[in-house]
């Protein structure tokens, strides 16, 4: 195997441990079991626009961010508090493909973890609605967009700080659930609401409360695309740079 392939497998490996996984599995099932609470006794167009309810604030204001924060946190800060950094940066990888393949492991494993909680909600929506589920793929490729910004964002800070979850939880209900609601032009800085927003540039149709929701972000593919780009180059500059300058131990 490839030197870099080789690295994927082993970080997932890390990512993906059992008791995190079991844990971070149960808050996605939530969010469906939310929905089912919600739609009880209601009319299928009731019942859709719950579920609508329930993706944006539950599923990707507070599910997909936590898991995302926790995975990518952990891919690079696990291996240095463990002190097997320095034994990864030994391998025959450059620096920048080390932090580009880290980034992608833990944007695949938080991605399968959204997925696992988007498939749930959609079961329940077609198993209490009968209705057909026509969201699925616009919100699968709502979990790579906003799983591609927190990896981003909290791959670096795992390598900084042990306390980057705490970090990311607190920047997730104080800025991104209390600030940039109450400041709709910082909307742009919140993954989360990246991530809404690709819903509405795949599927117009989607009733989602835009001034509600997305502040000054519009249903627009390319704007999606270019925030995302942004976050990733960022993100994997910053942590390229760390793997070269800071201490590995």
């Amino acid at each position: 195997m490839m030197p870099s392939t080789t690295l994927f497998a082993g970080s997932l490996r890390l990512l993906v441990v059992t008791k995190r996984t079991i844990a971070l599995l149960g808050l996605q099932i939530a969010p469906a079991l939310l929905f089912l609470f919600a739609a009880n006794g209601r009319t299928d167009a009731a019942a859709e626009a719950a579920f609508i309810d329930v993706a944006v604030v539950a599923l990707f204001g507070l599910v997909v961010p936590i898991c995302a924060i926790v995975m990518a946190a952990s891919a690079i800060g696990a291996e240095r508090r463990d002190q097997t950094l320095s034994l990864v940066t030994l391998r025959p990888i450059a620096r920048p493909a080390i932090a580009v393949v880290k980034f992608l492991a833990a944007w695949f494993a938080a991605f399968l973890l959204s997925a696992v909680g988007i498939m749930f909600m959609h079961i329940a929506l077609i198993a209490t609605t009968g209705l057909d589920g026509r969201l699925m793929v616009a919100m699968v490729v709502a979990a790579l967009v906003a799983n591609l910004a927190y990896a981003a964002i909290y791959l670096p800070l795992g390598f900084i700080t042990d306390r980057a979850v705490i970090i990311g939880l607190a920047f997730l209900l104080v800025f991104e659930n209390g600030v940039v609601t109450a400041l709709p032009g910082l909307a742009a800085l919140s993954p989360s609401r990246v991530g809404v927003q690709a819903i509405g540039a795949i599927d117009p149709d989607a009733q989602i409360d835009i001034e509600g929701v997305l502040g000054s972000l519009t249903f627009d593919t390319s704007d999606v695309t270019v925030t995302a780009v942004v976050y990733v180059v960022i993100g994997l500059l910053a942590t390229a740079t760390l793997l070269r300058r800071r201490d590995m131990a």
